[in-house]
């Protein structure tokens, strides 16, 4: 009874987060955000609500929103999926304010999303998964405000985190969470992060081939 339905519903708002996925990736953003606001829908209206769920769940509504341009309500969403967020120091929550400085530096607004790169470095004590890309995007910012230096700094400190605590094998797989049908989306969300990734990735493999040669 009571279980099959919870079982139910847990089911269709799934169902309908790939939906929104697929639609994502054709493309199709306000059929996603459709798809994204009714697995929402579904999540909140349940009697024992799964936070991270739901915490997600504003996530995916904020990239749909990101990608049609509305910006004002991707930052609502963002918001949202930090409050419902069951752990405040999951790396989870510095990915969400990781997506938050992207968004902010998409508008041009670099200053402020240096604010956003910054909170999320103070999750974990700056340790998480994503740690080497935040750092790889405040170089980037950094750059374009014309802090040569402090660009330099912060690029220098992605190479060597993604050195010492990192793998080169594994780094892409935790970055995009090892889990294959979630992986797009995760890129989806990265934008230019996961690029930047790769090139520090390939910077450090250049450092390590002429450290050998040598």
């Amino acid at each position: 009874g009571m279980c099959r339905s919870l079982r139910d519903r847990e089911q269709a708002a799934q169902v309908r987060a790939d939906l929104g996925l697929v639609m994502l990736l054709r493309g199709d953003y306000e059929e996603a955000f459709t798809h994204y606001s009714a697995s929402l829908h579904i999540l909140l209206h349940q009697m024992d609500t799964d936070v991270l769920r739901v915490s997600e769940a504003y996530k995916r509504l904020a990239l749909s929103c990101w990608l049609r341009g509305w910006l004002d309500e991707a930052l609502d969403y963002y918001e949202h999926s930090l409050h419902t967020a069951p752990d405040p120091s999951a790396p989870t929550v510095a990915e969400t304010y990781h997506n938050m400085a992207g968004l902010w530096a998409s508008q041009g607004c670099y200053v402020q999303a240096l604010k956003y790169h910054q909170k999320s470095l103070q999750i974990g004590r700056g340790k998480h998964v994503h740690a080497p890309s935040v750092y790889a995007a405040m170089g980037e910012l950094c750059k374009r405000l014309n802090q040569t230096d402090k660009a330099n700094q912060f690029y220098r400190k992605s190479r060597i985190m993604l050195v010492q605590h990192f793998s080169l094998t594994n780094f892409l797989a935790r970055l995009l969470g090892g889990v294959a049908d979630r992986v797009k989306e995760r890129v989806l969300w990265a934008f230019g992060t996961v690029r930047l990734s790769l090139d520090h990735l390939l910077a450090v493999q250049q450092e390590r081939l002429q450290q050998q040669q040598g």
